[in-house]
């Protein structure tokens, strides 16, 4: 990988503010500073050292979280006056220069609006990340959806046709009534947010969103606020997932031990 990939994946910072600082001249691989943004780092044999201090690749994380309401999946919204950030041990919660004191800063898989819960994935393996949040992939995201009166069958397809956003078209892949007033959906595409809109035009309020599944994972019965690692098998069907996953094969593992970065279930709160 490119050495500010290597950089930003080790926690340093952001793959852009880690370019600049290779052209500042803080990074070295091999005893010898780098130049060329281009340059590709072999994490088995190359010595990367930023400020005199050597640069490790911290083992993968995966956790799974029942969001709750109120939170905002972000770090950097000085408005934002809870975050799930918040809920996570602060060991995970490492910025900049931390993360060369043994801690891993991990983001969060996508978004999550803070009128929304249930199912949120955390992880410090950018490429899987963003493959299971871009919508060339088609990862499926699975939501239950109550509304504020019943649901009428005829307004099926205009669910299914979806609508015009800002940012493309928002259409369900499937759905499911669940009892008169809920809906289980299915998005392959789409922000979240746009759900309500959806609705509204159909002339329902959402009266709530809860994310009960992410590609092959599925929420269970994860009490609200809790967390916990995925298992190996929930990470393999994750890095295998594809828009052909349906919700009966979701995989619903045992909370996993932890990984051999030195972190233990003891870190994670019950709930």
């Amino acid at each position: 990988m490119r050495i500010a990939h290597f950089l930003a994946t080790a926690g340093i910072d952001s793959r852009r503010k880690c370019e600049q600082l290779i052209l500042k001249g803080y990074v070295q691989i091999n005893g010898k500073k780098v130049e060329d943004l281009g340059r590709q780092v072999d994490r088995d044999n190359d010595m990367v050292m930023y400020r005199g201090n050597l640069v490790r690749l911290p083992d993968p994380v995966f956790l799974m979280m029942n969001k709750p309401l109120g939170y905002t999946v972000t770090s950097g919204d000085p408005h934002a006056k809870k975050t799930v950030y918040d809920l996570l041990p602060k060991k995970f919660v490492a910025h900049t220069h931390e993360a060369l004191t043994h801690k891993i800063r991990i983001f969060a898989v996508g978004r999550l609006e803070k009128e929304i819960s249930g199912l949120l994935l955390f992880t410090n393996d950018g490429d899987l990340a963003n493959h299971l949040t871009h919508p060339k992939y088609g990862v499926s995201r699975y939501y239950q959806v109550r509304l504020h009166k019943p649901w009428e069958p005829k307004d099926t397809a205009h669910v299914l046709k979806g609508i015009k956003t800002s940012d493309g078209r928002l259409k369900v892949a499937s759905y499911k009534q669940i009892s008169p007033r809920v809906l289980s959906l299915e998005l392959q595409q789409g922000k979240t947010g746009h759900i309500e809109r959806l609705f509204r035009k159909l002339n329902y309020n959402v009266q709530s969103v809860h994310r009960v599944g992410f590609g092959p994972l599925g929420l269970g019965d994860m009490p609200v606020g809790a967390m916990r690692f995925l298992t190996k098998y929930e990470i393999k069907a994750l890095r295998d997932s594809s828009a052909n996953i349906s919700p009966t094969t979701r995989v619903k593992g045992k909370p996993a031990a932890a990984p051999a970065s030195g972190f233990d279930t003891e870190d994670l709160p019950e709930g």
